[in-house]
């Protein structure tokens, strides 16, 4: 048989939901079989619209369905609906100490995934490397005409046009390093600090705060990378 999701109206008017294969003992009627929340007499069970499968909090209101949610935000990330009678609230569903090891773990995630992408554009390819090495060497034994490295020569070829010097071309490569090696600094610091706030939490609702400074922080720094 075909899985379909049903809805049908509890005795409140609330829309009850389950998905399944349709079964002829609760249909078209609502009665106590395994997929009823509430015994229900007398009214038609429906075909859910298109795009409420998932939903847990519907009514119908003139003849249409209604996705029902609190008029408050959520309060943090891992909370929930519930219905206590007539209303719906948000509900706490993790420990405090899970909801941290979470957003840790996600902090983790999120900084990782920019780190490495720095490391793999700019300073983890063998060029990068030998042309920050020779230009930081060339740069410490003081820049002598004589003896440019290749890598630093090759960058003033290239520079004809603006008539750059080996020396302009090493310090413009050293530069270029600094830059990237500070945006990995910066992911650090912001990972640390924000793994302490997290662990320093009160709430959930502070821990998903935190988490959403971060990201929306570390989603300015990745505008650098790319």
């Amino acid at each position: 048989m075909n899985q379909c999701n049903y809805a049908y109206l509890d005795d409140d008017g609330w829309v009850r939901q389950w998905s399944g294969a349709p079964r002829p003992e609760i249909l078209p009627f609502g009665g106590t079989g395994p997929y009823m929340a509430t015994p229900v007499s007398g009214l038609s069970i429906d075909l859910l619209p298109e795009g409420f499968e998932a939903r847990q909090h519907l009514r119908k209101v003139d003849g249409a369905y209604v996705d029902m949610v609190p008029t408050e935000p959520a309060p943090s990330a891992t909370c929930e609906v519930r219905q206590i009678g007539e209303v719906l609230v948000w509900v706490e569903t993790m420990p405090l100490a899970s909801a941290i090891t979470t957003a840790i773990g996600t902090i983790d995630g999120a900084a990782d995934a920019v780190r490495l992408e720095v490391i793999s554009r700019q300073t983890n390819t063998e060029e990068y490397k030998r042309s920050e090495q020779q230009a930081r060497a060339f740069k410490a034994a003081g820049y002598p005409s004589d003896d440019v490295p290749a890598c630093v020569a090759s960058w003033v070829r290239a520079k004809y046009r603006e008539g750059w010097t080996a020396r302009q071309a090493a310090d413009d490569i050293i530069a270029t390093a600094d830059r990237w090696y500070g945006i990995l600094d910066a992911i650090r610091d912001l990972r640390l600090c924000a793994k302490e706030d997290v662990r320093h939490a009160a709430s959930n609702g502070d821990v998903s705060a935190r988490v959403l400074q971060f990201k929306s922080d570390l989603a300015t720094l990745s505008t650098e990378v790319s």
